[in-house]
């Protein structure tokens, strides 16, 4: 039986079946060769060190500019949340915790993909007085490349009252 361009149907398939195996070859050498990197941003609680779970966070990609509407997702029961980095690789990951208006943050939240990619980021506790005496914290954390660690804190009820 002839396939397309004459070509029998049975050595058409294996064609394809060596195609496929050498695609999965290749993806699996060198880190995201094939595919954007994945990113895992984790929302930790200054008070007690722990994740924060299902709390919504906004992640913005820029370059020069913010490129697209941000990337809205929901950390998990252990307070990360994983996404794709786009292609191209945008120069900056914005993070934005403040989404619910139970949560102030305690860290920057603007780094350099190429960071994040190549050695992962722990960001730095600010010396705001609500998160004083958390600093000590950030030594606990070791990222990987991929992740970023961001410090968060729950507002106060007087704090969620004003806003």
């Amino acid at each position: 039986m002839l396939g397309v361009r004459g070509m029998p149907l049975r050595s058409r398939s294996a064609g394809i079946a060596i195609w496929l195996s050498w695609a999965a070859a290749a993806c699996s050498v060198p880190a995201g060769f094939c595919r954007a990197h994945d990113l895992t941003v984790h929302v930790i609680n200054v008070k007690d060190g722990a994740g924060v779970m299902e709390l919504p966070i906004w992640v913005w990609f820029a370059d020069e500019e913010v490129i697209g509407p941000p990337l809205r997702i929901t950390t998990t029961a252990t307070g990360s949340a994983a996404f794709p980095l786009p292609s191209p690789q945008p120069r900056t990951l914005l993070v934005y915790t403040e989404v619910s208006g139970k949560i102030g943050s305690c860290s920057v939240g603007n780094f350099t993909t190429e960071q994040i990619v190549e050695h992962g980021v722990v960001a730095t506790i600010r010396k705001y007085r609500k998160c004083r005496g958390s600093t000590a914290l950030t030594g606990k954390f070791t990222a990987r490349p991929g992740e970023v660690y961001v410090f968060v804190r729950f507002l106060g009820w007087f704090e969620r009252m004003q806003e």
